[in-house]
């Protein structure tokens, strides 16, 4: 039920799919707050794969039959060609502007449209993609922000680079920060730590550090256990470094290689196990060469977890001031600032406090609020008013 009137936001289902989770997150809780103050639909293929029904308690469910397709991007061209843009002039007497949560845009579109862009690592790093995803996102998505009536960027980061490496007009970009995942607050970490080594079978107190879905590229997962494997024997045994949500064939063929007898391997665990995991910890490692946004950095300041990342954007952004920063290309860095931390009771305590303040600056009221708003902006033919034209010097 919406509590306030607004423009009505027709927002595209087609990249929550079940299986990306971080656009099934953010797609998720923004919608929710969308819905909460303006009438929303969700544009959704009217297939399996696909799970709208999550809100269909605060929003219109709107389901678009869909032609079954051999590849990814054949069937986003069948999406953002054919199916939903059929489907918005169907209802575009009921939708006032479109709101896509990644990247691609319906083509043609009856009412204005903005897009989320996440990142531009395929611009970064094309040899990382393979020619059809590159094909997908350089050759489709640059146009789809080129002729977006306002681009929303999940971070300072981000948006520089569609300014600069897409040409995109600052006046049509906006910054809207993503919120953590987690309550920002003290908590009881020595409970959580004791509920996590229960749950890895470690020795009663014992002491882990934790990196959290580190097996895309980027992560650097290689040079994450290898910076571990560099501390000495004794404490190595004694501080495991705890992957989660790793559990696949990449991640034990490089322990294979790089010998780290230290390492323990979980696959997906739920949401309550996770916080425990990361509030427990000695610290959460996060070596990251390239991020949109960087999640778990953020929830692990907000339960207090002393933050250990690799000194890039947008890490650097999130973790300003409140993490260690290193440089994982530097051999031993990261094993320094573990042990510095696992070792210095008041530089961990700083580190705590530091990102508990950190992490209060940021939350999904707020992202919420800066996405209606341009959303208001695009659907009365205004230029948004919180573009970075407008919020920079």
């Amino acid at each position: 039920m919406t509590t306030t009137s607004g423009p009505r936001v027709a927002v595209d289902w087609f990249a929550p799919v079940l299986g990306m989770d971080g656009f099934v997150d953010y797609s998720t809780r923004l919608a929710h707050g969308l819905a909460a103050q303006t009438p929303t639909t969700l544009f959704s293929p009217d297939h399996p794969w696909w799970a709208p029904e999550v809100l269909a308690d605060v929003a219109a469910v709107e389901r678009v039959a869909v032609a079954e397709s051999s590849s990814r991007t054949e069937r986003t061209a069948h999406w953002y060609d054919g199916e939903l843009p059929r489907a918005l002039e169907r209802a575009a007497d009921d939708v006032d502007v479109v709101w896509a949560p990644a990247f691609f845009l319906p083509d043609p579109s009856p009412v204005p449209r903005v897009l989320t862009v996440h990142d531009l690592s395929f611009v970064h790093h094309p040899d990382r993609f393979s020619p059809e995803n590159r094909a997908l996102y350089v050759d489709r998505g640059r146009p789809d922000a080129e002729r977006a009536d306002a681009v929303l960027a999940i971070s300072e980061s981000t948006a520089r680079d569609v300014v600069e490496l897409w040409g995109v007009d600052p006046a049509r970009v906006v910054v809207t920060l993503l919120g953590p995942t987690v309550a920002v607050g003290h908590v009881d970490r020595d409970a959580s730590r004791a509920r996590a080594v229960r749950r890895l079978g470690l020795p009663a107190g014992g002491r882990f550090v934790v990196a959290v879905s580190p097996t895309h590229w980027r992560k650097n997962l290689r040079l994450l256990v290898r910076e571990h494997q560099l501390l000495p024997a004794a404490p190595r045994r004694e501080l495991p470094l705890v992957l989660v949500n790793a559990d696949q064939p990449e991640t034990h063929r490089i322990l294979a290689e790089e010998g780290d007898d230290a390492v323990v391997v979980l696959g997906r665990v739920d949401d309550d196990a996770l916080r425990d995991l990361v509030a427990g910890a000695v610290a959460l490692l996060h070596g990251s060469s390239l991020e949109g946004f960087g999640l778990p950095a953020l929830n692990a300041m907000a339960l207090g977890t002393p933050l250990i990342a690799n000194d890039a954007p947008s890490l650097s952004e999130v973790g300003a001031g409140a993490a260690r920063f290193v440089d994982i290309t530097e051999l031993g860095s990261m094993a320094r600032a573990v042990e510095e931390v696992a070792h210095d009771d008041a530089l961990a305590a700083a580190l705590s406090a530091a990102g508990l303040r950190r992490a209060a600056d940021f939350d999904w009221a707020t992202t919420t609020e800066r996405t209606l708003t341009t959303l208001r902006d695009v659907a009365a033919g205004r230029l948004p008013t919180l573009s970075v034209a407008t919020s920079r010097p």
